[in-house]
């Protein structure tokens, strides 16, 4: 149930913008985050109203959490006593925006319902509360979901063929949304053979790549105003945040290895394993 102001519920239902109580709040703080290609929602709950807060530690009402994505139609509810909860989805199920509704809701039914701080306009009554019923309400908090951020920094660079280079060399362009590896077309063509192999491949990340990911770093920390329109910075920055690096006080080339995952690994793996 998405939050609508203009809804009215025959029982006193602590939301934004509602005076069915006179002093207490319900708020929620959402994070989001990313991890290993999946999305991770974390919730925690807030309320003032100790007739809530009752009824939570006696296990008559509970946390829910409802995360839904109109674009995939997922939709999914997670039910906690704890005032904190998290949620992992796999990104492969998101796209687009992405709404979480959070709720204090009853799991079984409450005769004589009787908030502490209940409006007087309710008068002297109490109200019975059915299983199902939703005691406290937020406003719907959305964020939007976008796939190409989640993939490795490698993806945003293009190789392309410079006639003018000289074979062996490679120059790299910042100045649009996707990075521009220019060289010969011979050299162009060894590159391009070389990805169907895990071991060249290695070498590539290990050399090519490292070098291009550094020299977008050192763009980045040098003269950040002028990439940061571009789609690149996006996936860098978001990278860099999501792995908890920090950008101006950590080395580049300890940036690099982390956005790449350790890419002597690799090497260790596929070329130096005999």
């Amino acid at each position: 149930m998405k939050f609508d102001l203009q809804k009215s519920f025959p029982y006193p239902v602590l939301r934004p913008y509602s005076d069915d109580y006179q002093d207490s709040e319900f708020q929620v703080d959402v994070a989001v985050g990313t991890q290993d290609g999946e999305i991770r929602v974390r919730t925690t709950h807030v309320t003032s109203s100790e007739s809530i807060l009752q009824l939570i530690e006696e296990k008559a009402a509970k946390y829910v959490t409802v995360i839904s994505c109109r674009d995939t139609y997922l939709r999914i509810a997670e039910v906690s006593s704890s005032a904190v909860a998290e949620v992992s989805i796999s990104a492969k199920k998101l796209r687009g925006e992405v709404a979480i509704d959070c709720f204090v809701v009853a799991v079984t039914d409450i005769p004589g319902y009787r908030p502490e701080d209940l409006n007087s306009e309710y008068g002297d009554g109490s109200f019975k509360i059915e299983a199902g019923s939703v005691l406290a309400q937020e406003e719907t908090h959305v964020f939007y979901f976008d796939r190409e951020l989640l993939k490795p920094v490698s993806s945003v660079f293009d190789i392309v063929v410079q006639e003018q280079m000289e074979p062996g060399r490679w120059s790299i362009d910042f100045n649009a949304d996707r990075v521009r590896i220019g060289m010969s077309r011979e050299t162009k063509a060894t590159v391009d053979l070389a990805r169907s192999s895990k071991e060249h491949r290695a070498v590539l990340i290990n050399s090519l790549y490292f070098s291009a990911v550094m020299s977008c770093l050192e763009a980045m920390k040098s003269s950040p105003d002028d990439v940061r329109s571009y789609r690149w910075f996006e996936v860098f920055d978001h990278q860099i945040q999501d792995a908890g690096l920090d950008l101006e006080a950590q080395e580049t080339y300890f940036l690099a290895q982390e956005l790449l995952r350790k890419p002597m690994l690799l090497l260790m793996n596929y070329v130096f394993k005999d």
